[in-house]
């Protein structure tokens, strides 16, 4: 796969403490869900404890996919050629804002991430 234009590889983007914290964080729930609490009240081996343990498992891994593919989606970033409307901007109270890292200017609800190295759209 490709590297993406100014940011990490996806591997580096995926590896990331946040992305590792939910992660966790979700198969926690899961494994307390299934097997603390679904065992406990109706267990597992009974036809109502596994119709309900595929359904949490159902719905977790449908959590986990969307989660997923916008963990590893592109966050889309400021088109190279932007520069600022002065008469617009002026006339709305705004100002000109420019990214010492990206050494471009910024549109409103812009911000330089971290992670991507460069600035991402209503972030």
């Amino acid at each position: 796969m490709a590297r993406r234009r100014g940011g990490p590889a996806p591997a580096t983007a995926v590896a990331s403490p946040a992305v590792l914290g939910t992660v966790a964080v979700m198969v926690f729930v899961y494994y307390s869900t299934v097997f603390v609490f679904l065992d406990h009240w109706v267990g597992l081996a009974t036809p109502i404890g596994a119709a309900h343990a595929a359904a949490v498992s159902l719905a977790v891994a449908a959590c986990f996919l969307a989660f997923v593919c916008a963990a590893g989606a592109d966050p889309g970033a400021v088109p190279p050629a932007f520069a600022p409307d002065a008469e617009a901007a002026q006339g709305q109270g705004l100002k000109s804002r420019y990214c010492d890292k990206c050494c471009m200017f910024k549109p409103p609800r812009t911000h330089h991430c971290k992670v991507c190295r460069r600035c991402v759209l209503k972030m």
